[in-house]
């Protein structure tokens, strides 16, 4: 211990008139003392060794070598401490969370001042004191912060004191990093960053609010935004859906905006870019009818659309014009099948081709009166079913054909389309082309008659044209048989002749009246009560002589 024995004791049992001549000797060799630990207390017990008496009647007293009482007080070591800020390496730091608390625990981050602790001694300070930023919660560097509740721990720690806080500038907090992320779609659910192609990649919206913060301190939502920002930029012109945009020059704006950091960009697939809508009409150069066909009964539009359509002015952005088209394959349609100029086509499934076809959108049916389907030209023939002679007639000394035309006819194969609904018109009338009588089917050939002035009826008769005039060897002009009387009796026929001029034969005294089919005068001989008729007798024809016979009333039967 530090102090010496001095005068700190009392002898006792000394004679009353030595009080004063008796005392311990303070220069020996093992006066000091001796605590009996070294711990701080109070009433320590301590013991000085070596005693010995000195004094006029010290020889006449004697004393134990040593001298022991709880008298002794060890007071604690005062010492201080230190924060750790190595090489501002700042061991106390945190992201900004809104409040002054330090997150880290002190550990061992301090140190105990040069020679405050006695070697060997065990002292340190509870590890898991915590502590608080004294400035306040914002962003900043060297930020002092203050652990209070501070204890000694250690087997050694009762024998020391230090203050209740402990303090410095070794703080730091760092901005805290929010990220930032389109809103994609408004209320309706449509999308916000839109805009109809325009061969350019700018973002036609501004950032505005449409935008969500994440990684805000919770209460701190409505202190911090994005300030105006650069105008955005898709990530190329063309169309589609959820395309990257970026916005730039992105900064926070705000009452906490220094306590918070964001990425100087913004970008996101957020944007969309719809097809630009092109119309187009088809071609008629100067009414020609490139779409034109003769009726064949469809609506089918034989001609490919080709080229043949024109895209309205100003439809497509500059530049784009040669790199789009519509594909020419495409067919079409009449709108009906009937016959007449000006027609409706429409062309349907109509699909853009080219390296910007991407970028437009078209209707899927283009349509115009711009077609021409021209009536079909056919032809028909007279029936001779088994030449049973539907045109025939007695001979009458007329071209007129008794039989009006009616379905004595027939179309051209194939010329009238299936199911259509087309005839002649059944009463017209036709002619013989000679008067005389004449049997084509017996000889081979058929008289020809001829029908004029033809008309087509019929629901679809206007789709169709045919020649006005029809005609065909399918004529017959049957004998006449007079009923003139030639004699007077049958018996004074035979062996006679007579001439067929209508005069009277001077021979045989009896009259012959011309008749009506012979060319005449031609002989004709008697025979055994009948009239032989030579050949060539009809017009225009050569027959097999016959006998004609007469009746008893004189008449030739």
């Amino acid at each position: 211990m530090k102090q010496a024995l001095d005068t700190h004791y009392t002898l006792n049992d000394l004679v009353e008139a030595d009080t004063n001549k008796v005392s311990i000797n303070n220069s020996a060799a093992n006066q000091s003392g001796q605590y009996d630990n070294k711990d701080a207390a109070t009433d320590k017990q301590v013991t000085f060794t070596g005693i010995g008496l000195t004094g006029d009647e010290a020889g006449n007293y004697s004393i134990a070598t040593s001298l022991s009482g709880n008298v002794g007080t060890i007071e604690k070591k005062g010492i201080t401490a230190t924060l750790n800020d190595p090489n501002g390496t700042y061991v106390f730091t945190k992201v900004y969370d809104g409040n002054n608390r330090v997150t880290e625990a002190l550990g061992n981050n301090y140190a105990f001042g040069a020679t405050d602790i006695i070697a060997n001694d065990e002292v340190s300070i509870d590890a898991n004191t915590s502590g608080i930023y004294t400035a306040g919660k914002n962003v900043g560097d060297s930020k002092n912060i203050q652990f209070t509740g501070v204890k000694l721990t250690g087997s050694d720690a009762g024998n020391y004191l230090i203050g209740n806080s402990l303090s410095g500038t070794v703080g730091r907090i760092t901005p805290r990093k929010v990220t930032a992320a389109f809103v994609v779609k408004n209320g309706d659910g449509a999308d916000i960053f839109t805009k109809i192609y325009d061969g350019t990649k700018t973002v036609n919206q501004s950032l505005g609010t449409n935008y969500t913060l994440s990684n805000v301190v919770e209460g701190e939502e409505s202190k911090i935004g994005i300030a105006t920002s650069e105008n955005g930029e898709y990530s190329d012109k063309n169309v589609g859906d959820g395309k990257t945009i970026t916005f730039g020059g992105i900064t926070l704006t705000g009452d906490e905006r220094q306590n918070y950091s964001i990425e100087g960009t913004l970008s996101g697939a957020a944007g969309q870019i719809t097809p630009k809508t092109l119309k187009a009409t088809l071609a008629d150069p100067n009414g020609t009818y490139y779409f034109t066909k003769v009726y064949d009964g469809t609506q089918t539009v034989q001609q490919a659309l080709g080229n043949h359509y024109a895209f309205d002015s100003g439809d497509f952005i500059s530049g784009d014009e040669n790199k789009v088209s519509i594909a020419a394959n495409t067919s079409g349609l009449y709108s009906d099948k009937t016959a007449g100029d000006d027609k409706v086509i429409t062309f349907s499934n109509i699909k853009l081709i080219g390296d910007e076809a991407k970028n437009y959108a078209i209707a899927d049916t283009l349509s115009g009166a711009v077609g021409q389907v021209t009536p079909k030209h056919i032809s028909a023939t007279l029936n001779d079913p088994a030449g049973t002679y539907v045109f025939t007639k007695v001979y009458n000394n007329t071209i007129t054909v008794d039989q009006p035309l009616g379905s004595n006819y027939t179309f051209g194969a194939g010329n009238v389309a299936n199911g259509d609904d087309v005839r002649i018109a059944a009463n017209t009338s036709g002619v013989y082309l000679d008067q005389n009588a004449g049997d084509a089917k017996e000889v081979g050939n058929l008289k020809p008659i001829e029908f004029s002035s033809i008309m087509l009826t019929g629901t679809d008769a206007g789709n169709y044209t045919i020649d006005s005039v029809l005609s065909g060897n399918v004529g017959q002009i049957t004998p006449a048989i007079p009923e003139h009387p030639y004699f007077d009796t049958l018996a004074s026929l035979t062996g006679q002749q007579g001439n067929l001029d209508g005069a009277p034969n001077g021979n045989d005294g009896f009259f012959v009246p011309q008749l009506p089919w012979y060319q005449g005068p031609t002989l004709l001989t008697i025979i055994n009560g009948g009239i032989q008729m030579p050949k060539d007798i009809l017009l225009g024809s050569t027959y097999d002589s016959r006998t004609v016979i007469v009746s008893d009333g004189g008449k030739i039967g």
